[in-house]
């Protein structure tokens, strides 16, 4: 191709053609000399129309390559396994095993139906996007109630591949569990840990898994949230349609009490020093503070770049740490009003102190151990990173101990968990509960 072009107005103009490197020194005008640009009009006419012709191939602006390139390998297949784009590739497919000539497959110009352009280019109406592979579903298991395997039915109907990861239950429900995954294989897939790991070592297991598989996005259950039928489905449809995907870390459903039949509120950041309550209005909660991990669907390259949960934790404060983590990465959690989870809030009771109604958590020892101990740890990791989160915590804490000293049972045993959780979260020994302490609080 020829390149003209000159360093300011006075100066001499200079052209190159090809690999050769040669250059014309020309005399000074306002345009090279017409002889030159005869002698190589062809070559100009042909990289004239060749750029025109494919300039959004061509010219593909380099933020494309950060998300908007569409890898071949992966977005086109085969024209052979997608026949169905086109009426007449069914006609062709079908007469070559009856040793009939094949018809003609219709083309746009000189690119096949099926066959996507490698870019989306920026300015083009139409966007090539890759299909989003089937998101599987994740459950963790530790002696659950036998109510349970109604929950995973439900599950098994709505996604096409469910891994669940026990931590180490009674002989009974191995037995049960083991007899389910033969009679669904190989959409249930069942790992047996040998202990009991925690949830957010579990929850790291099945991201794991799903990310050595190849999948974008995963959906982790607790064993006593049952899902509506309609709710995976209208999670991905709220991704699919999210103007910034990429930078949701969360999305979380509706979570509705499967005893009350309530739908809770959530945490959103007021100010520095304040949050406050939002209910569903619209389709979508956005920049919400928390959310629990149970129902929602997660994003696996955030996960990876986010980090894992956090195993010391064992089970309480895993995913309000995760969900803070996720903001300080500059990720966001959003909320699908249209996708509902069922799902036990704990033991709570109602009770009425004339016009004031309280819900007493009723957690046992070992749950209190675990609550308060972690408590401890968040507030020395996030008091001046996050101080809205950090005030909010506090009262709450104060609230439920509250309620734990007015109507619960076993108030000593409680106390105590309180002072040892606290007490072993001041010095960071964390982990799964000591086993001398554990006979303290549960008699074991």
């Amino acid at each position: 191709m020829l390149i003209c072009f000159r360093r300011d107005r006075t100066s001499h103009w200079f052209c190159q053609y090809g690999k050769k490197q040669r250059l014309h020194v020309l005399p000074h005008s306002s345009q090279p000399r017409m002889d030159i640009l005869q002698k190589h009009a062809r070559a100009i006419i042909l990289a004239f129309f060749t750029v025109s012709r494919y300039h959004q191939y061509l010219f593909v602006p380099s933020y494309i390559n950060k998300g908007r390139q569409v890898d071949r390998r992966k977005s086109q297949v085969g024209c052979a396994a997608r026949t169905a784009c086109h009426p007449a590739r069914q006609k062709a497919g079908s007469s070559r095993s009856t040793s009939q000539p094949a018809q003609p497959v219709p083309r746009h110009g000189k690119r096949p139906v099926c066959s996507p352009p490698r870019f989306a280019h920026p300015y083009s109406r139409t966007a090539v996007i890759p299909a989003m592979k089937k998101t599987p579903g994740l459950v963790v298991t530790f002696d659950p109630s036998p109510d349970f395997f109604q929950n995973l039915n439900a599950l098994l109907e709505q996604f096409a591949v469910v891994f669940l990861i026990d931590n180490d239950s009674n002989r009974e429900t191995r037995l049960r569990l083991e007899q389910e995954a033969l009679q669904n294989s190989p959409r249930l897939q069942v790992l047996f840990n040998d202990k009991n790991k925690g949830i957010a070592a579990a929850l790291n297991q099945g991201f794991r898994w799903a990310i050595e598989q190849g999948y974008d996005h995963i959906i982790a259950f607790d064993q006593d949230s049952l899902p509506a039928s309609t709710m995976t489905s209208e999670l991905l449809a709220i991704y699919r349609t999210h103007p910034t995907p990429e930078r949701i870390a969360i999305l979380a459903p509706q979570i509705q009490d499967s005893v009350t039949g309530e739908r809770i509120t959530y945490l959103k950041k007021r100010g520095a020093f304040s949050m406050r309550r939002v209910s569903c209005q619209t389709d979508t909660l956005e920049d919400i503070s928390l959310v629990i991990t149970s129902g929602s669907l997660n994003n696996l390259e955030a996960y990876k770049r986010i980090g894992p949960f956090r195993d010391d934790f064992f089970i309480d404060y895993v995913d309000t740490e995760y969900c803070l983590r996720a903001a300080r990465h500059g990720y966001k959690i959003v909320v699908a009003c249209k996708a509902v989870l069922h799902h036990r809030l704990g033991s709570q009771q109602q009770k009425q102190i004339g016009s004031l109604t309280l819900r007493p958590t009723f957690h046992s020892p070992l749950r209190w151990y675990y609550i308060h101990r972690n408590r401890v740890v968040m507030l020395g990791m996030y008091a001046f990173k996050a101080p809205h989160w950090a005030l909010y915590d506090v009262m709450v804490g104060s609230y439920a101990f509250l309620k734990m000293l007015l109507y619960e049972d076993r108030k000593l045993q409680k106390i105590l968990a309180v002072m040892l959780g606290t007490f072993d979260g001041l010095f960071r020994r964390m982990g799964p509960i000591a086993p001398s302490r554990k006979r303290w609080l549960v008699g074991e």
